[in-house]
């Protein structure tokens, strides 16, 4: 059955979402920084709320701090407090996810990113940009 509107495709979208994506963030054969692209390159853009996050600089993080089903993200140097992930990217994060920030081993950064729309991005939005949060994994501090 091909879907004919934007408006059905959305909405399919968002069915096989609630199906997939929770499998997606138990599969180990995902890194956490690819979980987060996978939610930047969904066709609906993730609204950020109240992102008291400034865009393209990168904030270092401290831990995550799980509380019912939200993710709260604690950061190194605390200018924002602590940060409410927005739910698609809260629920593509593991136990396991959060066991590895915690521990330090590996340090990560938080940057809301500027994506400026174009016809591979969101279709039909007015908008010229979106804000997406990106997730990057930073070397080891040396021993």
């Amino acid at each position: 059955m091909p879907l004919a509107t934007l408006s059905e495709r959305l909405e399919f979208d968002a069915d096989q979402r609630v199906d997939w994506w929770p499998s997606v963030a138990r599969n180990p054969a995902y890194s956490l920084v690819e979980k987060f692209d996978i939610v930047n390159s969904s066709i609906r853009a993730e609204p950020l709320g109240e992102c008291r996050l400034t865009p393209r600089v990168p904030y270092e993080i401290y831990s995550f701090l799980p509380y019912e089903s939200d993710i709260y993200v604690h950061f190194e140097i605390s200018v924002v407090g602590n940060y409410r992930l927005p739910a698609n990217y809260a629920v593509m994060v593991s136990r396991r996810d959060i066991a590895l920030v915690n521990s330090h081993f590996h340090r990560f950064t938080l940057t809301r990113a500027v994506k400026h729309c174009d016809w591979r991005r969101i279709p039909l939005d007015d908008k010229p940009y979106t804000f997406d949060l990106v997730l990057k994994q930073l070397p080891r501090k040396p021993s």
